[in-house]
């Protein structure tokens, strides 16, 4: 099944790198904002007009930064967090490439800023339960004061790119882990009190998702696939960083989005939407579904449920047409698998994809 939408703009420029720009409820009154830099200015607007409610100046770009021709910073990228314990993530990170970031909150006054190796894109988490989100950036974790924490940011050679922080032995009593795709670094389990559990060397190890890929094993499994030299190589781990299989599959990177497309708990991995060396694939890195060669665009997918019956949808587009595919028959059994998965805002290139399981009647 598909639908299709034409759109009047032709080849715009194509971007593979974050851009500072988000839509979140960033007030909490119910509303979404958007947040973005613009003209070397953090603006917030009126999500329903593009009203400019606020706007301050960006901080000034770090001191020698090669390659930097201006005297403000442009950003690279966003992430909401909550640092104040108010309902929903109402202070926001703004980082650049790859040295600094600042935190600003709602009324865009800069709370405070860090130095490290920022990687691409952080991910936050509350580890102890205080209602206030640490966030892993880079290699170093810190707290919602401002406090660094840990690092290891002088070990790894190379930066960090899809991060994931959780608990995905399948066991309530563990604690949660950091995951980081380290590019040539491979994937880096870190404890939360910083040691260094694992680093598997499989190639530049570039994005990550984690999802029920294998229903008969206890808990969830995080899968990689590789960018630079050793592209198309994906890797499947269990939470302990054991490979369970490894494959390449593709002659390019991949998000790797997870699909709840059966709804019966068995999750299957999004590569991409050409008709050949696309699909998706399950827990034995098998091809177990296609997209119809109907002429759909495959520049570029997102997995979502818009239909509304907890299962996903495939929306695949390019600059001139969007196309939605969905299940061909309804979802017949007791009960319907619902994940939980990343908020919708947060968006990055870089980000992981995290399913989290959850089961509805």
């Amino acid at each position: 099944m598909r639908s299709r939408r034409r759109s009047s703009q032709h080849r715009n420029t194509l971007l593979t790198n974050d851009t500072p720009f988000q839509i979140h409820d960033f007030d909490g009154d119910g509303k979404n904002e958007v947040v973005m830099v613009r003209d070397f200015q953090i603006q917030l607007l009126e999500g329903a007009t593009g009203k400019v409610l606020k706007r301050v100046w960006m901080p000034p770009a770090p001191v020698g930064n090669k390659g930097q021709p201006y005297e403000l910073n442009s950003g690279d990228s966003m992430i909401f967090l909550n640092l104040s314990g108010k309902k929903g993530r109402q202070e926001v990170l703004l980082k650049d490439r790859y040295n600094t970031f600042w935190v600003f909150d709602n009324d865009l006054k800069l709370l405070w800023s860090g130095t490290g190796q920022t990687g691409h894109y952080p991910y936050p988490y509350d580890f102890n339960g205080d209602g206030k989100d640490e966030f892993v950036i880079g290699f170093a974790l810190w707290n919602a004061a401002g406090k660094f924490v840990w690092s290891h940011d002088a070990e790894m050679k190379d930066h960090a790119d899809a991060i994931s922080i959780g608990n995905y032995t399948g066991d309530p009593q563990a604690r949660p882990r950091v995951y980081i795709c380290g590019s040539d670094e491979g994937l880096v389990i870190i404890s939360e009190d910083g040691t260094l559990v694992r680093q598997m060397r499989v190639g530049h190890t570039q994005t990550q998702s984690v999802g029920k890929y294998r229903p008969e094993m206890n808990g969830l499994q995080i899968l990689t696939a590789n960018f630079w030299r050793n592209t198309g190589i994906v890797t499947l781990f269990d939470p302990d960083g054991k490979i369970l299989a490894q494959e390449e599959l593709i002659p390019g990177s991949s998000h790797l989005q997870t699909v709840n497309w059966l709804g019966n708990g068995q999750e299957f991995a999004m590569l991409n939407a050409n008709t050949r060396e696309g699909g998706m694939i399950d827990g034995q890195l098998r091809r177990v579904v296609m997209l119809p060669d109907d002429g759909h665009p495959d520049l570029a997918y997102q997995v979502l449920n818009v239909t509304g019956d907890a299962r996903d949808e495939i929306i695949v587009w390019d600059q001139d047409s969007v196309w939605i595919y969905t299940q061909d028959r309804p979802f017949t059994g007791r009960r319907l698998y619902e994940p939980t998965r990343n908020p919708l805002y947060n968006d990055s290139n870089y980000r992981a994809t995290v399913s989290l399981p959850g089961w509805k009647p």
